[in-house]
């Protein structure tokens, strides 16, 4: 990373969660109250009287299939699905249609798949409808040939989500500060991490360190009792917990998150050896404030990474907090007249130590690269296992000690069932301009 600047990251125990960028500007609104959480995408600024959402994720479960609409939305010009599922592929939704019915009028409404992404087991993706007539207050998810999968969305207004002042402050921790915001059900409790604070170029890649299952280094809630509840899941920036019980009092700890950043690139200039003998460098590298050190290279062949390539030998490096753990790799081409030297991507692969989660090689294929007797390596896109620990306690425990954890998902259900003081519950302008600030 170039500098150990502030990284500001939003984390929300709620059902489901997605990224977009928070300005100054924005936070001043925020205080006014029109910024929204809307299920699936984030902190958006409603602007459309028309505007409609889900309050809380929904989902249905037929055998092995499970299919959760992270949210629902419409804006005033179109509606848009979030959705993920196990056990359909990506080929799944892009070989059928999406239908949503008022369920009220009747109406249906055809919907055109947008991006996917996934495997043959599981998918994640958004889906456009036209725009929604009448102001329905419930939707049904239809997929033709598959009743089974059918899934009533319930719709509310704008009024009836959380604003960014609802959210509250975050725990800071070095140069980074996360955000918890407790919204659980009763068959699970789901943390989602949204990007909505994180400086430009920076990308949230997991919880712990993402390249090896370092148990230690995973979240864990735990009640009053020193009881700890079971993480069943980390896909991405989703934790999913066993459910809590009501009236309880938690502690939620983070104790590491893997970045990923992507300004940061450094360059090399190293031989390309005749023979197959390692030949030494020791040369440090910086990625951004994060040293790497190329220790020797050397050609390969006939290896179970691939015949005739050039292997790579690195020792990433740590400062403070920060350990480097991997990054992407390209090569440069040579100037031909007036043409400047361009980064190209080449094919290879790298080991890791499957101890530390750190990079110990990475190798090109030899006609990968251009001739010569050097090649200019680029080394890019480092990712960083960032330390905390940042531990929750009063942020969640005014919401989790509520009755029965936001239930309903509404804003009304916060403030009566919960009872929040004034005093707790709002987040003043000032404060909120101070972290638009120190985002």
């Amino acid at each position: 990373m170039k500098k150990l600047v502030p990284i500001v990251l939003l984390i929300a125990l709620v059902l489901w969660g997605c990224e977009t960028a928070i300005s100054e500007e924005d936070a001043q609104q925020a205080a006014k109250g029109s910024l929204r959480y809307v299920p699936g995408i984030g902190m958006r600024e409603i602007e459309s009287p028309d505007f409609m959402s889900t309050a809380k994720p929904v989902a249905v479960e037929s055998g092995d299939i499970r299919i959760d609409v992270e949210g629902l939305y419409f804006d005033g010009e179109e509606t848009v699905l979030v959705y993920r599922a196990q056990g359909l592929g990506t080929s799944f939704f892009r070989d059928n249609t999406l239908c949503l019915v008022d369920n009220e009028a009747g109406k249906q409404y055809q919907g055109a798949s947008g991006i996917i992404s996934g495997n043959f087991k599981s998918a994640e993706g958004t889906c456009t409808f036209p725009p929604l007539q009448g102001a329905p207050t419930s939707m049904k998810l239809m997929i033709p040939d598959y009743p089974e999968l059918s899934l009533d969305i319930p719709l509310v207004t704008a009024d009836d989500l959380l604003t960014l002042e609802d959210v509250g402050q975050p725990i800071q921790v070095g140069d980074i500060s996360l955000l918890a915001v407790p919204f659980c059900s009763d068959a699970e409790c789901k943390v989602y991490l949204l990007d909505d604070f994180l400086e430009p170029g920076v990308r949230f890649v997991g919880f712990g360190n993402y390249r090896i299952d370092d148990k230690k280094l995973l979240p864990v809630l735990k009640d009053s009792q020193g009881r700890s509840y079971e993480l069943r899941d980390t896909d991405h920036n989703m934790l999913v917990f066993e459910p809590v019980p009501r009236r309880e009092k938690f502690t939620l700890e983070i104790p590491a998150i893997t970045v990923t950043e992507m300004n940061d690139r450094a360059e090399i200039r190293v031989p390309v050896p005749e023979g197959e003998e390692p030949v030494p460098i020791n040369k440090e590298v910086m990625l951004g404030s994060l040293p790497c050190t190329i220790t020797s290279v050397q050609v390969v062949r006939d290896n179970t990474f691939g015949e005739h390539g050039l292997r790579i030998n690195v020792e990433p490096g740590s400062k403070g907090r920060y350990t480097l753990l991997w990054f992407s790799w390209a090569v440069k081409t040579g100037a031909f007249g007036c043409r400047a030297p361009e980064k190209v991507p080449v094919g290879g692969v790298g080991r890791l130590n499957e101890d530390t989660g750190q990079m110990e090689f990475f190798q090109i294929d030899l006609k990968d690269l251009p001739k010569g007797k050097y090649v200019t390596l680029v080394l890019e896109n480092p990712e960083v296992v960032v330390t905390g620990p940042w531990v929750f306690k009063d942020q969640i425990n005014r919401i989790i000690c509520g009755d029965r954890l936001f239930a309903d998902g509404s804003k009304d259900a916060i403030k009566d069932k919960l009872a929040l003081r004034s005093d707790v519950y709002a987040v003043t302008k000032q404060r909120m301009v101070y972290f638009a600030k120190h985002s």
